[in-house]
């Protein structure tokens, strides 16, 4: 079987296609939430709040924002950093020379690394705030630092790429000389090497019949245009409508939206949607005139609203949304705060929303008080960050918060009115086959199991999905904590815990979207026990085989724990959850058998995220607005998306190689397929290279799946695998040779 790529080809093709994508980027993002809940302050003992964060869990999580004076020093910005597993790497304060106070409100991570942040800055004995933007590295070296203004006075509330590479920054201009002080929104365009203004003077852009109009937030479109948002003043009323407006390229203005006329409201943020147009998060007074509500509205390319949604927190007050975030399912999340009319305190407050706009849920942390949440965004692990201002328990004065929320939270999912009444199960004895259930949810829906047992036991649920990713939890009868478990796709559902005599409770619930159904099974047995053979297996492991292997889980949708090569209480979770699935005993090791079943499982679920991901460069590529490159004989070598982060594009060599899939930082990089003829490589891509998992097909029909990575100088099989391009499927484990080490029957 020819299915190891050639290995004086494979560099040169993959180090062709990697060379050929400067400048080409593209933002994607993740899934739903879920069920922990972490807060963090910082522990300053003045006042702080943070505006902004990032959330490229490489570095950790980078939030920005700005400090009180202490009586001596002015008012200075903060950079906060956490390293990937939360613990504090940097808090730093930074200011300009001769400054009385500086704040940082928006935060820009670059392809190289290094982040750019943008706010303000006043300087003594002046009377106005200058623009502020700063690049720093991720130890908090400043590489520059820039003041943007005139004599009048400009703030700055956005920083983002443009589709050239450069820098966009800008807010508000206030030219304090001319007559009833009109305020404009302005942008500047910089390099993001030296910090140097393109345009020294910025670009000043008014709305529509307004004296007054600033920008709170902005987006760069692949035309190289950009969407601004923010507020115009209604003279007649003398109150402020959220207005956006898209501008070309050479700064004509291609449309304008405005939504208001009663009370005040206003656009705090602008994000991209992926047709072209953009989602709009603020807040708007409704037309009793009362009180405010959160804003999000879906606003086409064309500038033509999609649709309008008014969001309430609960009972009336005064409720705002400051950013937002959408997920790979299309889900929408905006955060903010409240504050009801019989509080004085305001509360951090987060809600989904559909792909229409429908309100799923939403949450208020009334446990933080004088709190309210300003920035969002989602990790590569499905966990969302947000960013703001809060009480901290036992501190003096508001200190910066951010919130933490694990995958798949139950509250953003499932309201609690959807669950039906318990159904009992009976007694739960040890030595018996156990409890085995079928149930058929509607969407949303969830059930509830009561079960009695009548001396202390280990007892096991184990939930497997037939149609849909339910998920399930365990609710010990003593009001302990309950216990969850939340794996995603098809992936099996376990929990294991030692119980008193009582009754307990079991609650399985279903996707919002879609009607799930599953098989529950109850027992009450003893832990099954590793053979000797699996953990002499194990202990031959390197740690990055260890790795491999909780990545696999991963990839199976199982919560191995940190994926660092040490097997910890939740890899063992993860392994029994995998060997329930399998059918063979759940012991939480991994016997040789085990270990090929899951390369084989792993590689297959590899290459479906890589068929998708390279059926949406297909698409991209034959969108209107794909970005093409030629070389010099005018054949298209790159066509796809254009934009920051990860993107979706084909790229073809001369030789006529093809790869379709996920490009990040100029590198074929994430989920894609490579192609020579009728041979075909799917799985994932690190780096311009092969590894993790994967499968190889032929004419359609796939022949190896498993590990994959580099061997020798070129890449194919390496590690664990399975070959089916034999009638009987062999099992096999590669390593630098051209025939496998060791093959048995599969």
């Amino acid at each position: 079987m020819d299915n190891a790529l050639d290995p004086k080809m494979l560099p040169r093709v993959l180090l062709f296609i990697a060379a050929v994508a400067v400048g080409i980027f593209c933002a994607a993002q993740s899934a739903v939430f879920a069920q922990g809940v972490e807060h963090r302050f910082s522990q300053s003992e003045r006042s702080d709040a943070f505006r902004a964060i990032s959330t490229d869990m490489r570095d950790g999580l980078v939030a920005v924002g700005g400090r009180d004076s202490d009586g001596q020093d002015g008012a200075k910005a903060i950079v906060y950093r956490e390293d990937t597993i939360g613990h504090v790497a940097l808090e730093l304060d930074i200011s300009q020379q001769n400054a009385v106070s500086t704040t940082l409100v928006a935060l820009l991570r670059l392809a190289e690394g290094d982040y750019v942040a943008s706010g303000w800055v006043r300087l003594h004995e002046v009377e106005f705030d200058d623009c502020f933007v700063v690049r720093f590295r991720t130890d908090g070296q400043i590489v520059w630092k820039i003041n943007l203004g005139g004599p009048g006075h400009e703030r700055c509330y956005f920083a983002v790429r443009g589709a050239t590479g450069d820098l966009i920054v800008g807010g508000r201009r206030e030219r304090k000389e001319e007559a009833r002080q009109p305020a404009r929104g302005v942008y500047w365009h910089l390099n993001p090497e030296t910090g140097a203004a393109l345009d020294p003077s910025g670009r000043e852009v008014g709305a529509t019949g307004g004296r007054r109009s600033a920008f709170q937030s902005a987006v760069a479109l692949m035309d190289g245009g950009a969407v601004f948002a923010g507020w115009v003043t209604d003279d007649t009323r003398h109150a402020d409508d959220a207005w956006a407006i898209s501008v070309r390229p050479d700064g004509t203005t291609h449309w304008e939206w405005r939504d208001g006329g009663v009370g005040m409201n206003l656009a705090n943020a602008v994000i991209a949607r992926s047709d072209g147009g953009v989602l709009i998060f603020g807040y708007g007074t409704r037309q009793d005139g009362s009180t405010t509500s959160g804003l999000v509205a879906a606003v086409g390319r064309e500038g033509k609203t999609d649709w309008l949604k008014f969001v309430d927190a609960g009972d009336i007050g005064d409720d705002k949304f400051f950013s937002g975030v959408v997920m790979d399912s299309g889900q929408i999340i905006a955060v903010g705060g409240t504050k009801e009319k019989s509080e004085r305190s305001e509360h951090g407050w987060i809600a989904q929303l559909g792909q229409d706009g429908a309100v799923l849920t939403s949450r208020v942390f009334d446990d933080v008080a004088e709190s309210r949440l300003y920035s969002a965004g989602v990790t590569a692990d499905q966990r969302l960050l947000a960013a703001g201002v809060g009480e901290r328990p036992g501190g003096k004065g508001r200190n910066g918060w951010i919130v933490t929320l694990e995958p798949a939270w139950p509250d953003l999912r499932t309201p609690k009115a959807m669950v039906s009444t318990s159904t009992d199960l009976g007694k739960l004895q040890a030595g018996t086959k156990g409890i085995k259930v079928t149930k058929t949810l509607a969407p949303g829906g969830a059930e509830r199991y009561s079960f009695e047992i009548i001396t202390p036991q280990r007892v096991e649920a184990v939930l497997l999905p037939v149609d849909g990713d339910s998920d399930l939890a365990l609710m010990p009868s003593d009001d302990a904590v309950p216990i969850s478990s939340n794996n995603s796709g098809e992936a099996a559902e376990l929990i294991e815990a030692t119980l008193p005599p009582g009754r307990h409770m079991i609650e399985a619930v279903g996707p919002a979207e879609s009607p799930s159904k599953f098989h529950l099974i109850l027992r009450a047995r003893p832990a099954a026990s590793p053979s000797s053979d699996a953990i002499s297996l194990e202990a031959t492991w390197e740690e990055d085989e260890r790795k491999l292997v909780e990545h696999g889980l991963e990839l199976l949708g199982y919560d191995p724990g940190d994926p660092d090569g040490i097997f910890t209480g939740a890899t063992r979770s993860a392994v029994r959850a995998f060997q329930e699935r399998s059918g063979v005993p759940a012991t939480g090791w991994l016997s040789e058998r085990d270990r090929f079943g899951l390369a084989f499982a792993a590689g297959n679920a590899a290459a479906a995220l890589g068929d998708a991901a390279a059926l949406r460069a297909t698409r991209a590529a034959e969108a209107p607005d794909a970005v093409k490159q030629s070389n010099s004989d005018n054949d298209t070598w790159f066509n796809g998306e254009f934009g920051p982060g990860i993107v979706h594009a084909i790229s073809r060599t001369a030789r006529g190689w093809t790869y379709r899939g996920q490009w990040q930082e100029r590198i074929p990089n994430g989920m894609g397929a490579l192609a020579d003829g009728d041979r075909e490589w799917i799985g994932e891509i690190v780096e311009g290279s092969m590894q993790g998992y994967g499968v190889f097909r032929s004419r359609g029909k796939t022949l190896y799946a498993g590990e994959w990575g580099r061997r020798g100088k070129g890449f194919g099989h390496m590690g664990y695998g399975v070959n089916l391009a034999n009638k009987a499927p062999v099992a096999e484990i590669w390593s630098e040779g051209e025939v496998p080490d060791r093959s048995i029957p599969y």
